[in-house]
């Protein structure tokens, strides 16, 4: 059996124009979870020899609203002793703030701020694993 290659291809000057059709497939390169598009920064604010201040930022990125909130972190050698702009509660070593109920939605561009002081009880006393997340 021979193989006849096209010897002479046409080509055309119209542009082909494709129509894509929706697809049951995921998008795995855009974020779609409330999730994505929440971040959280925190800060030391002061340190001194019996305490400290952390301040924490939660950024809406998205273009949605984001509505019921939290954030979470584990802190193992201190004690909060005040606190601002949410509901710190603690659960062993770890901690969950929920925001007040005037901070609950944060609009797209928008951030809340929250914090807290707390007295130390060791040399490991600084939060880690800070993060933000939907309830």
């Amino acid at each position: 059996v021979a193989i006849n290659p096209t010897p002479n291809p046409q080509t055309s000057s119209k542009p082909v124009v494709i129509n894509p059709t929706p697809s049951s497939q995921p998008n795995w390169g855009v974020p779609t979870s409330p999730q994505a598009q929440l971040r959280v920064a925190s800060n030391l604010q002061s340190d001194w020899q019996s305490g400290f201040c952390v301040s924490m930022l939660v950024t809406n990125q998205g273009s949605t609203s984001v509505r019921d909130w939290q954030v979470t972190f584990q802190m193992n050698q201190a004690a909060i002793n005040n606190s601002w702009n949410g509901n710190f509660q603690p659960q062993g070593s770890n901690y969950v703030v929920t925001p007040m109920d005037w901070g609950r939605v944060i609009e797209p561009g928008q951030s809340r701020d929250l914090g807290f002081c707390a007295n130390k009880l060791g040399s490991d006393y600084q939060p880690r694993q800070v993060s933000v997340s939907m309830r």
